[in-house]
């Protein structure tokens, strides 16, 4: 079995593509065809399903993704191994949620590319479940969530901190800076973000359990949209605290007091146990450590 081919098929995995997994690689759409071929046949079962012109992974397809990504860790570690190697380097695969991606957080990454300019850094953002089944199939190699304590027995977790989840309106908004309950809130346009995001399905969870319900002014997956939004009075929102910050202390926002009904998540930087922790993960979760 030829790695490059399985590289090739990590790649086709990831785009759901033949043609774009080769202009990504820099192959022919032709070369990937033959070089998916020859692993099928190596393998002897299907690794795609193909309707028309589109593909998406079997069953077995999905199976073999997880030690596709395997073989690919296991050549990095040893030829880092063999070469005594232990300055970072290499690709680092890192997944992270929209909100936190837009906080202080950015300053890390930045950070680390200037000390580490060697290493390749890839930053996927993505919803909470998509990170950890891409960490589960290895496509991962740290993930950092913001959601309730999670557990996993092949997962460790080095770092973890409570973070609270803010009410917030314009200055002008009538709840500025009051206390209210969850049911005079409740009456009030919310600006959201989308769903499926882990502070609003708690949040839903909360008022469901009071028969209450919510409207909807907006849903998007951009949380300096929905910041923008609610300074131009277009309705009220939520959103953890790291992200609010700097508006808050500006008095360009305004925190709303809900007497029954506090929120609180947990950052969680997480990696798989089983899986060899390469000196560019080291040297990410150093830098990490400064802003915990």
């Amino acid at each position: 079995m030829e790695l490059r081919n399985v590289k090739t098929f990590i790649k086709v995995a990831e785009l759901d593509s033949f043609s774009n997994a080769g202009r990504s690689l820099g192959y022919a759409q032709s070369t990937v065809t033959l070089q998916m071929k020859q692993l099928e046949e190596e393998m002897g079962v299907p690794l795609f399903e193909r309707k028309g012109r589109k593909i998406r992974l079997s069953q077995k397809g999905y199976e073999f993704l997880v030690y596709a990504n395997e073989l690919v860790k296991c050549e990095a570690e040893a030829i880092q191994s063999i070469s005594h190697e232990d300055k970072p380097a290499g690709e680092l695969q890192i997944g992270i949620l929209e909100s936190l991606s837009v906080s202080e957080y950015t300053n890390m990454f930045k950070e680390y590319m200037k000390a580490y300019p060697q290493v390749i850094l890839i930053v996927k953002i993505a919803t909470t479940l998509e990170l950890m089944e891409m960490l589960e199939k290895g496509m991962l190699d740290i993930i950092i969530l913001l959601d309730r304590k999670v557990f996993n027995s092949n997962w460790e977790v080095p770092f973890e901190r409570k973070e609270k989840i803010v009410f917030f309106c314009s200055p002008q908004h009538p709840m500025a800076d009051r206390q209210v309950t969850l049911r005079e809130l409740s009456k009030e346009k919310f600006l959201l973000t989308e769903k499926g995001c882990n502070y609003r399905q708690v949040f839903e969870e909360i008022l469901a359990e009071q028969r209450l319900e919510v409207k909807y002014g907006l849903d998007i997956g951009s949380t300096n949209t929905i910041i923008d939004y609610v300074k131009d009075e277009l309705g009220i929102s939520l959103l953890p605290e790291f992200n609010l910050k700097r508006d808050l202390q500006k008095h360009a926002i305004s925190e709303i007091l809900v007497n029954d009904c506090n929120i609180v998540l947990y950052i969680q930087v997480i990696l798989n146990r089983h899986r060899w922790v390469s000196p560019s993960m080291k040297a990410f979760l150093s830098i990490f450590s400064n802003y915990f």
